[in-house]
């Protein structure tokens, strides 16, 4: 699936063609690794946001997450979804002003975790009783994919395979993924099937800041059930050092603390071996030059 390359051009006249949105004032927004994001004002000057992908999954997932759990957290409104053109859709959601949190810099991250510690403790101590199962949502009926989170995880690295082609693909040492494999096969028995909300990518990258808040957790594209531990350790694997202690977290909000080591390190295998099949597949530079140099930090 490659990602969509359409000029702000394309958009304006998309957007003017649409009843009540003028295309005024069109500009780019800070972009994931699959849609493109704009901004742009209606004719009652209201700025909303406009993505463009090659599916429309990650677009029902962020409606579902809104619809959902919008009066518990915070999740912007999705307004519209449809085709953007015979190969692409769109989304069409409210905007919310504010920074990604990676994008404020060291000292300004360290300033407000404790903010995003606390909206990390509400996504996982959020009541989903009314749903089973484990993975990924199934937003037409809110529950898991899986019967168990131990399914879920194979599920994951099955998609991931074959690891060491996409190692190979991406100039990264054979030794590791093995012992990327090993440090799965060890720790997979402590894995906690407690069921938690799950963003599944709660990066910095996917909060919104202003004015030292928290205002937005966006992209839920992966929204699943499963260990807490699974998003904390996604979130240290790639902004290592800006989380607290896991010990004490999981005691502030009465989280499931077993084994948390050893979850740890699973997850940061699982993740690891995920992320370099990502790197390959979507031919992302960025993304295997990180592994290359961090990937080695993690293995335990």
């Amino acid at each position: 699936m490659v990602k969509t390359t359409y000029t702000l051009e394309a958009v304006e006249k998309f957007l003017k063609n649409k009843a009540g949105d003028k295309g005024k004032s069109v500009r780019n927004l800070v972009e994931g690794n699959i849609s493109q994001a704009f901004s742009f004002k209606t004719e009652q000057n209201e700025t909303l946001v406009l993505r463009i992908a090659p599916q429309a999954n990650d677009f029902l997932c962020d409606r579902y997450a809104f619809e959902a759990l919008g009066t518990r957290l915070p999740i912007p409104r999705v307004r519209e979804i449809g085709n953007f053109d015979s190969t692409s859709y769109f989304c069409i959601s409210d905007f919310v002003e504010g920074k990604p949190s990676n994008a404020l810099g060291p000292a300004a991250i360290n300033a407000i975790q404790p903010e995003i510690l606390r909206t990390c403790g509400k996504v996982f101590t959020t009541d989903i009783s009314a749903t089973s199962g484990y993975g990924p949502v199934e937003i037409t009926s809110g529950n898991g994919k899986f019967a168990t989170w131990q399914e879920s995880i194979q599920s994951e690295l099955d998609y991931s395979k074959p690891f060491h082609l996409h190692a190979s693909n991406i100039n990264l040492d054979a030794a590791l993924v093995d012992a990327l494999v090993e440090q799965v096969r060890v720790n997979s028995p402590f894995a906690s099937e407690q069921r938690y909300l799950l963003h599944k990518d709660f990066g910095f990258d996917n909060i919104l800041i202003h004015e030292e808040k928290v205002v937005a957790v966006i992209d839920w594209a992966c929204i699943s059930y499963g260990d807490w531990m699974y998003d904390y350790a996604k979130s240290d694997f790639w902004w290592p050092g800006y989380q607290d202690d896991k010990h004490k977290f999981a005691a502030e909000y009465e989280l499931d603390n077993q084994n948390l080591n050893q979850r740890e390190a699973l997850y940061w295998a699982v993740i690891a071996l995920s992320a370099i099949s990502f790197a390959d597949k979507f031919q992302n530079q960025d993304v295997a030059k990180w592994l290359q140099d961090n990937v080695p930090s993690k293995i335990i």
